[in-house]
């Protein structure tokens, strides 16, 4: 693209923009390869990489009309008016930040187009609640020049409180019949075997009992009941122990004692108290991260065997 074709484009996206035209300068340091005068932006983006760019932004904007139509890539960015750490922050992710950082000085910093929640004595830190798999091109990213440590929380139990109305009176507190342990991990690593295992990355897996409180409400969802609610707010309780896991067989820890040297999905389910897709999925990580790998079939069953012998992953208590 010439110089004189990307000032057009540039004047149609602050049109666009209209008064958040100030987030120009930030947005034009982004966008496609395939137009580098004008955009930056790999083609093969994600929408957790562009967050850092869209703090002043209050729609969504389409920069893709923006370029010719023969190389024309759509481009959403959606924001809201945000707080520094995002639009929504849970006390649980505040407390984390604090649990992990030596101080508030060292908590979302800005490296490069990424924002980071922690960045301490040399390593990242990312405090990831939700799918690691929506931040698996970023930490592969990342995993280039840096170390990289992704705190993974799993809940083991959650007491919810409900409310009358937003800040309003408890009506009721109850445990979620809801129990997990550290083998729901592998759920999470269920789409992440392509960054994990790697040298520079370690994942920290705190396992935690926290409130979750919640008011009647239903949001902007289109189709709602008188059931549904709106959680306004998630707590740190307890943190029953923590397991690191730096190199697959780090991931044989979680396996039962049991588990014979040659194992087939349903025997693997079995021992470990899950169902037989769970315990297909388990196998299928095991095996893409390089802990086990298919050593025959028992009648239509693949059989596996664990590359080395088990070993227990980094592990400590808290409270």
């Amino acid at each position: 693209m010439a110089g004189g074709d990307a000032q057009p484009a540039s004047e149609k996206l602050a049109r666009e923009l209209g008064p958040h035209a100030a987030s120009l300068p930030q947005l034009t340091k982004m966008a496609f390869s395939v137009h580098r005068e004008f955009f930056e932006i790999p083609t093969n983006y994600r929408k957790n990489d562009l967050e850092p760019f869209a703090d002043n932004m209050v729609r969504t904007v389409q920069i893709g009309k923006c370029l010719p139509v023969s190389s024309r890539i759509l481009l959403s960015v959606t924001a809201t008016e945000r707080t520094p750490c995002g639009p929504m922050e849970f006390s649980l992710h505040k407390q984390l930040k604090e649990l992990y950082s030596e101080d508030a000085s060292q908590t979302e910093m800005r490296l490069g187009r990424f924002r980071i929640d922690i960045i301490r004595d040399g390593r990242l830190v990312e405090i990831q609640q939700s799918s690691l798999s929506s931040i698996r091109n970023k930490i592969r990213t990342l995993l280039g020049k840096h170390q990289v440590d992704i705190v993974k929380p799993v809940v083991a139990r959650k007491k919810i409180v409900r409310l009358d109305r937003k800040d309003g009176d408890v009506v009721s507190v109850r445990l979620s019949p809801t129990k997990k342990t550290l083998v729901n991990i592998f759920d999470e690593l269920l789409y992440f075997t392509q960054v994990f295992p790697h040298p520079n990355l370690r994942i920290i897996a705190p396992l935690i009992e926290i409130q979750e409180i919640r008011f009647p409400g239903h949001g902007r969802r289109r189709r709602w009941g008188k059931s549904d609610f709106i959680i306004a707010d998630r707590l740190l309780d307890n943190i029953v122990e923590t397991r690191e896991f730096r190199q697959s067989q780090d991931l044989c820890g979680l396996l039962p004692d049991e588990l014979p040297k040659r194992f087939d999905t349903e025997v693997l389910a079995r021992l470990l108290g899950v169902s037989r897709g769970d315990g297909q999925r388990i196998a299928y990580v095991l095996r893409q991260t390089g802990a086990a790998k298919q050593v025959g079939k028992a009648g239509n069953r693949w059989v596996y065997q664990l590359h080395r012998k088990r070993k227990t992953s980094g592990k400590s208590n808290a409270g």
